[in-house]
């Protein structure tokens, strides 16, 4: 299956996982991530962050 996509939507984590996503990005170009806003996290924040992920999908 040569064309899919790992989409991850970090959602306010406070650990290390932005940097991590990046340097995983570079090995794995088929990953691709995004986040939900910090000002955005308290409105029904598992919702946004599917629809974030929705849109991102190429």
């Amino acid at each position: 299956y040569p064309d899919f996509e790992v989409i991850v939507v970090n959602m306010g984590s406070t650990d290390e996982t932005d940097v991590l996503l990046k340097g995983l990005n570079q090995k794995y170009p088929h990953l691709y991530h995004t986040y939900v806003p910090a000002e955005a996290e308290d409105v029904n924040g598992k919702k946004l962050a599917l629809t974030l992920g929705i849109k991102a999908a190429k």
